[in-house]
């Protein structure tokens, strides 16, 4: 059996999530999802709403979590020419989180509604590093309600994610729309379960993670307790129970610094993903 990583509840501190994706997937309405409240600002546009990386912390089932909500990826050429790139700051900001043992999840959150290489791209330089080098890695498919069984998507689209080479560890289909909306419910309660499984990771091989060296076999700091989950694309198993969540204070860190290019192969067209 793979090895279990540390639990939060013995190292005295919170499990740390981190969601990223492109501007307007619905990073900072997932967080509002989770709370039950609007704690995260939102935009109604796919203007960034997201300024600097955000810390808010929580409470599930009496264990401590921080979600890091990220500055959206993928901005106009205009907005980067006065701030630092957000796939830079994204960068510094993973390595530093990295290097005090704060990455316990990623969270790839994508729209169900778009189809592009810049998913392929963002999952490439993020994603597929982070799973092999840092964390074990899932998707949160967002703005799903026009969908009969939100599920619909999984089943239509997984194949064709795994052609583009974009392999996760678990997946929720959801709406990420307010929370009064009669999904709603349905969503908190795939994404809780998302965040609080546990995940048997470890680094697949020797290499730097942004610049933080990372050692084959090491684990992730957290993802410990029940293994129960629906959709851990792994290990099928039962539902886990209601989770509640409150949350507290807020903390922010802004992300800075330069990075290297990483070259990416694109392997598929855009009609790969089917949004239908």
């Amino acid at each position: 059996m793979a090895p279990t990583n540390q639990s939060s509840q013995f190292r005295g501190r919170p499990r740390n999530i981190v969601f990223f994706g492109e501007t307007g997937s619905g990073k900072s309405s997932i967080i509002n999802l989770l709370a039950g409240s609007r704690i995260a600002h939102t935009s109604n546009d796919t203007d960034s709403c997201t300024r600097i990386n955000t810390c808010y912390k929580a409470t599930v089932r009496n264990e401590a979590f921080n979600l890091w909500d990220t500055r959206g990826l993928g901005e106009g050429f205009l907005r980067s020419l006065f701030k630092r790139s957000s796939e830079g700051e994204l960068r510094k900001f993973l390595r530093e989180r990295h290097e005090k043992c704060e990455i316990d999840l990623l969270v790839y959150c994508v729209r169900g509604s778009r189809a592009n290489k810049a998913q392929v791209k963002s999952y490439k330089v993020f994603g597929a590093v982070t799973r092999q080098l840092a964390a074990p890695v899932v998707i949160a498919v967002t703005y799903l309600e026009r969908e009969t069984d939100m599920e619909d998507w999984w089943t239509r689209n997984e194949s064709s994610l795994l052609r583009l080479g974009m392999e996760f560890d678990g997946h929720a289909c959801i709406t990420a729309s307010p929370i009064h909306h009669p999904q709603a419910d349905v969503s908190r309660g795939l994404l809780q379960q998302l965040i609080a499984r546990n995940y048997h990771w470890q680094a697949k091989r020797d290499g730097s993670y942004f610049g933080s060296p990372v050692h084959q076999g090491q684990r992730a700091p957290a993802m410990t307790g029940s293994t129960r989950g629906v959709h851990n694309d792994h290990r099928p198993g039962p539902t886990l129970p209601h989770i509640n969540t409150t949350f507290s204070e807020r903390q922010s860190s802004a992300g800075t610094g330069t990075y290297s290019a990483l070259s990416i192969e694109f392997i598929s067209s855009d009609s790969d993903i089917d949004t239908t």
